[in-house]
């Protein structure tokens, strides 16, 4: 009796299993169905949403062409500038390329110090100078705002379609284009090659629906840009030795060669005046400026960045007396510094003496480099002072910049024919430190 109660259960309870697997199957079919139909529905909505852009795009450009049209049609060149003032000009400066404000990190620092970096670790002087680089902030907003990822919100930045011939037609997008380089501060870093990219190419490159017809513009900024603001980045490291020393003499030439590529525009004496505004960026040891005993550290400082100096000394001054351009010059340092420290007066060379500096050259049949007048670097072993940085340091300040090492210009000193300028006498170039 027991046996076949429990004998139909089994039954039953096989029959139902049956069942479920079987409306299971039905189930994965379905849904198999509905998996497809919502491939397909979204398959089809990427159509639709891609063909709504596509022609939404053109019927922008196309409308925006009319309204540019009429504008240049109707309206006479001194309301269209009154609209474009209105349009296309930021209040603030308009900044270009990576690493704007945030301290950028080097290409050369070693892998090991990357890791220590990113572990968050502070291991050796290296390190620990390397660290608080990278977290210093570089003025206000720094730490908050990095334009490496993403220029600032409500500004018309190069690329915008408001500069698009494709939606303004040739001729507007030539006009505004012109008034935008000219009304505006542009500010930029010497990293990545932004300064040339920007500056000097066309502007019809920042369009590739435009630029990809094999058209230009026939519009390079360098030629219209009235306002322009450089920031030096040399936020990185302490080179110490002669290892590093290598890395700091390539630091400083890619610094002269990003402005040396400006003196090669084709800008003259008479071509508008150009006002730029050289920001030099560092993290230096707090304080190691202006201490009232100089010891290494301080030493060290002053003699990286009278090499950072060096590295645009040369283009700057082609730049002020050979193209018309006003140049001012700061170097901020919140470290040592509260506020940017004003460096224009080292740039002191005047017209004359800077005339003669090139036909000295010429006679000498010498091509400038910074690196004939590095002043390399000096540090202590056990065994001493290695390198002559002290004395040599304290003679190109005196003879090619007259000032103190203090950065300070003295009226005792003045910048004549030397060993150290307008020429390099090789004769008297550094010898390399003793191993």
């Amino acid at each position: 009796m027991h046996s076949d109660v429990y004998f139909k259960s089994l039954q039953r309870s096989a029959q139902r299993l049956r069942l479920c697997k079987l409306e299971s199957r039905e189930v994965d079919k379905d849904l198999e169905i509905l998996e497809r139909n919502r491939k397909d529905l979204i398959e089809k909505k990427e159509r639709i949403d891609n063909e709504f852009e596509i022609l939404l795009r053109q019927h922008a450009k196309a409308e925006c062409r009319q309204l540019a049209s009429m504008m240049l049609q109707r309206l006479p060149l001194e309301i269209r500038e009154m609209v474009y003032e209105y349009v296309y000009v930021e209040e603030s400066p308009i900044t270009i390329g990576s690493h704007h404000f945030t301290p950028s990190k080097p290409t050369r620092v070693s892998q090991d110090r990357e890791e220590l970096i990113q572990d968050g670790e502070e291991v050796g002087r290296g390190a620990q100078d390397l660290v608080r680089a990278l977290l210093a902030s570089a003025g206000e907003g720094a730490m908050v705002q990095d334009h490496s990822s993403s220029p600032p919100d409500g500004i018309i930045m190069p690329t915008d379609h408001a500069l698009d011939p494709t939606f303004m037609g040739k001729e507007v997008a030539h006009e505004v284009s012109k008034f935008y380089y000219a009304s505006n501060t542009f500010s930029m870093c010497t990293i990545d090659d932004s300064i040339e990219r920007f500056l000097l190419y066309d502007v019809a490159t920042n369009f590739p629906d435009f630029f990809n017809e094999e058209k230009i513009l026939d519009l390079v900024p360098i030629d219209h840009v009235r306002n322009l603001q450089i920031r030096v980045k040399n936020q990185h490291l302490s080179f110490r030795g002669t290892a590093e020393f290598d890395m700091e003499k390539d630091m400083l030439m890619d610094i002269f060669r990003t402005f040396d590529a400006l003196t090669h525009s084709g800008r003259t004496e008479t071509s508008p005046q150009m006002s730029l505004e050289v920001i030099l960026m560092t993290s230096f040891p707090p304080r190691s400026l202006d201490r009232s005993t100089p010891d290494d550290e301080t030493r060290e400082t002053r003699r990286r960045l009278t090499n950072i100096l060096e590295a645009i000394r040369s283009p700057l001054y082609k730049l002020q007396h050979d193209q018309n351009t006003q140049i001012s010059v700061l170097h901020h340092d919140e470290s040592s510094f509260a506020f940017p420290r004003p460096l224009t007066h080292l740039f002191a060379l005047d017209k004359s003496n800077w005339e003669l500096e090139k036909e000295e050259l010429k006679k000498a049949m010498t091509v400038y480099s910074p690196l004939d007048f590095v002043v390399k670097t000096g540090f202590r072993t056990a065994e001493g002072q290695t390198g002559d940085s002290v004395n040599e340091l304290k003679n190109v300040l005196e003879r090619r910049w007259a000032c103190n090492p203090d950065m300070r210009l003295n009226p005792e000193f003045s910048i004549s024919k030397s060993a150290y300028w307008p020429v390099r006498t090789p004769s008297d170039l550094i010898s390399e430190p003793r191993p």
